[in-house]
């Protein structure tokens, strides 16, 4: 009978007996891998209905104070944006002398590259191998790619797990969290994990070397843009369509604008690798985006931002960022945070919702000559 503390926002610190799937391994202080709904199945299950789990703390341990250094790994499976979060987090318990390393999806583990604050970034080997393979990777930029070596990685094992005090998953701190519709999602990060986010590191971290903007440079260059006009960035498509401007507007737009500016287009199939979009990002006059991981790139790298919020409240979501201009086509009473209803009556569930056809792309075009 194997022993682990699982650590979330349901469930603090508490030991609980779980068979582990691959092979009998004793845990000391947290759970590897293991969802909400998992934990809710186990304490279902008919064992404990005969024998019901202890629920006692074995060992506490509080990453909230300088008492003792922890080597820590935070557990995210989201998202780029859902990442991006938890860099402000990263940035504070290493202020606290904290051993600070990220297990995340290994197509985005790039975004992070130069951060001071993340000692190591682990990733599934699986995962990692599937996106090696040839037309392996769809869900986001294309890998491999230009400066894709540059991160301290290490595949995560059941055995890795063991060397750390303090495993900390986020699994449902967006997605199945009701207080994610209340506030900042970095507050919201910082909450789930018991740290009072009040006068905290509210800033999300990427860094963009001097080579890698110049690679961006000369990029656009080969593909016969004007270096003498400012660049204009628009992302307007995103992981839903929910959340996504529609395709027609954009088009629109990039005709008002072609004349005077140089258009680039940000978009899953631009055949560019995380890395170098992100580089592409940095060296943007100003960057029009919905809600996307993108927008938060774009954000952390201080460009002049136009983000285009529909269902979702842009409060959110860009409070901390500077130079940044929302646009929010928001008509409902509240923000519903999904249409859920608008789409169920006309039987689709992605679609464009009308809060961000509200944003018409001569709003987007007299928002970007203002502040360009």
């Amino acid at each position: 009978m194997n022993t682990a503390i699982f650590f979330s926002h349901k469930y603090k610190e508490l030991g609980i007996w779980i068979p582990q799937r691959e092979k009998r391994v004793k845990f000391s202080n947290h759970l590897y891998s293991t969802t909400d709904k998992e934990i809710a199945q186990i304490l279902r299950a008919k064992t404990f209905e005969k024998n019901p789990p202890d629920f006692v703390e074995i060992s506490k341990k509080y990453i909230n104070t300088t008492d003792k250094k922890l080597k820590i790994v935070l557990q995210r499976m989201g998202g780029l944006g859902d990442i991006l979060f938890l860099t402000p987090i990263c940035q504070h318990l290493k202020s606290l002398g904290h051993s600070v390393s990220l297990y995340i999806h290994y197509y985005y583990h790039t975004a992070l590259n130069h951060n001071p604050y993340i000692d190591k970034i682990y990733v599934n080997k699986n995962e990692a191998e599937m996106c090696k393979a040839p037309k392996g990777f769809k869900n986001l930029m294309k890998l491999p790619g230009f400066f894709e070596g540059d991160n301290n990685i290490e595949y995560f094992t059941l055995e890795k797990c063991q060397e750390f005090d303090k495993l900390i998953q986020f699994a449902g701190v967006i997605e199945h969290n009701p207080e994610a519709e209340k506030d900042h999602a970095i507050d919201v990060c910082y909450k789930w994990i018991d740290i009072d986010p009040t006068d905290k590191p509210k800033d999300i971290i990427v860094k963009v070397l001097p080579r890698e903007k110049q690679w961006a440079r000369n990029e656009l260059m080969r593909k016969g843009h004007n270096l003498k006009k400012k660049f204009i960035g628009i992302a307007p498509t995103a992981s839903r369509k929910i959340r996504s401007w529609p395709t027609d507007y954009y088009r629109t737009l990039q005709k008002k604008l072609r004349q005077d500016y140089n258009v680039i287009y940000f978009h899953h199939d631009s055949g560019w690798s995380l890395r170098e979009t992100i580089a592409l990002v940095s060296i943007m006059d100003c960057f029009v985006a919905v809600d996307s991981g993108l927008l938060h790139i774009a954000g952390a790298l201080e460009k002049k931002l136009i983000p285009l919020f529909g269902p979702f409240n842009p409060d959110y979501r860009c409070r901390y960022f500077k130079n940044c201009h929302v646009l929010c086509g928001n008509t409902c009473e509240n923000f519903c945070f999904s249409h859920a209803d608008y789409c169920n009556k006309l039987k689709q569930k992605e679609i464009n919702p009308p809060c961000l056809k509200n944003i018409k792309p001569e709003q987007v075009e007299r928002k970007i000559r203002e502040i360009c």
